[in-house]
């Protein structure tokens, strides 16, 4: 009997990572679906039906992966508020909606940042971390194909993005499209310096890659967040041996402001330099703060919520319904009833990652929900993409897992880690 139940253990499992691997292939391919129709095979039955199937994946492995039970649940009234709300704000929808609903549907953005919560009650398991490792490996060179598939048209359209007369989404988007997926590898980012010289190089430029993208468009919310990516890394560094390496490499940028290296750069990146200190918010958030009355701030508009916007009107719509400051477009949509647990998960994963844990994994993701702490303000709406989904379940990991011993590796392949 015992060996049976054994099997049955073992079986069950091996099943759960299943289903954990499942979930996050078709978030992976959810989301490379829309990115590359829109941008690299143009629009095509196959590849729409491959979001449809990556969507079906996604969800069917949840309901499937285990979850904490109602007793735990009941213990975290935040945690019970945080998913409530986000069913609330899916329900509060318009039927005169500018999207159908399978729009809706197939946009990461739309209804399904509501849901996100949910990734909350997956009992998650040391075995899962090693195939988040993979995963974010296989979107980074499907983030390579990209670049290299595009990087001709970025350099192209840089020199026209200041002649634009008004916001053209489609131009614009592309030069941010590479960080966004590629800045899941973050979450990993603080034990880089763990890995075998050939990721590490691979890693590095291919941030280094997107970086240099979203700064040929000016796109400065997502400069940052590779900015915020390579702080991360250059942390691993400071904690090996070869700090020696980045004190000569900093001696040498020093030396270089002798060489108008400032100037150099503004030259290449003409775009960037002239928006850099612009202020494109001030009017949107002005006209945001007078459209919302006192309950919006509190319960939100729903999903379909918009506000009135003169000052952008010419170039998107009137009624909005996305605001880009993220902490507002979620207050926009759910409140602050909405916000505030968000925060709360996001900070206390931060303090025990951080504080309580000596894993330098564990303290890597918590760095990893740092950065999306920080990046509430020029960004940070939660999306289904592999990004979003890594925080959430990383969350629930530095919330469950925090006391996991230093020398945990969580069995990541030796033909990614030295040791």
């Amino acid at each position: 009997l015992d060996k049976k139940k054994n099997i049955m253990l073992t079986t069950s499992k091996d099943k759960n990572i299943w289903f954990f691997n499942l979930l996050l292939l078709g978030v992976i391919l959810f989301k490379n679906a829309d990115v590359y129709q829109d941008y690299v095979f143009g629009k095509s039955l196959i590849i729409r039906g491959i979001g449809i199937l990556g969507l079906m994946l996604f969800w069917y492995s949840y309901f499937k992966l285990p979850k904490i039970s109602l007793g735990q649940l009941c213990r975290n009234p935040l945690l019970v508020m945080f998913i409530f709300i986000g069913f609330v704000t899916i329900l509060r929808f318009d039927s005169n909606s500018d999207f159908t609903l399978y729009r809706k549907m197939m946009m990461g953005s739309y209804i399904w940042p509501y849901l996100m919560p949910l990734l909350l009650l997956v009992k998650m398991e040391t075995k899962y971390i090693k195939f988040c490792l993979y995963w974010i490996l296989a979107q980074m060179f499907l983030d390579l194909f990209f670049l290299a598939f595009n990087f001709q048209t970025i350099v192209y359209s840089s020199t026209i993005v200041l002649k634009l007369g008004r916001f053209d989404a489609f131009i614009i988007n592309r030069f941010s499209v590479a960080a966004n997926l590629i800045v899941a590898i973050a979450a990993f980012g603080l034990a880089l310096s763990k890995f075998k010289n050939k990721w590490q190089v691979l890693i590095i430029g291919t941030i280094i890659l997107s970086l240099v993208s979203s700064m040929m468009g000016g796109r400065r919310s997502s400069s940052l967040l590779m900015i915020l990516c390579l702080f991360i890394i250059l942390c691993s560094y400071l904690k090996s041996k070869r700090k020696i390496i980045l004190l000569v490499l900093l001696a040498l940028l020093i030396s270089f402001s002798n060489w108008n290296v400032v100037d150099s750069l503004a030259d290449q990146f003409n775009v960037m330099s002239e928006r850099l200190a612009v202020n494109t918010r001030d009017g949107t958030e002005t006209e945001f703060y007078n459209d919302m009355e006192w309950y919006d701030w509190i319960f939100g508009k729903g999903m379909d919520g918009t506000y009135k916007s003169l000052s952008v009107s010419l170039d998107d719509k009137l009624n909005r319904n996305l605001i880009e400051t993220g902490y507002l477009n979620l207050i926009l949509h759910g409140g602050l009833l909405l916000l505030i647990p968000y925060l709360f998960f996001l900070i206390k994963a931060l303090y025990l990652g951080v504080s309580k844990s000596k894993n330098i994994f564990i303290k890597s993701f918590a760095f990893y929900i740092g950065l999306h702490l920080v990046y509430l303000y020029p960004g940070g709406t939660p999306a289904l993409d592999l990004r979003y989904t890594l925080l959430f379940l990383l969350i629930n990991f530095c919330i469950t897992h925090y006391r996991i011993s230093s020398s945990e590796d969580f069995d990541i392949s030796k033909k990614i880690l030295k040791n």
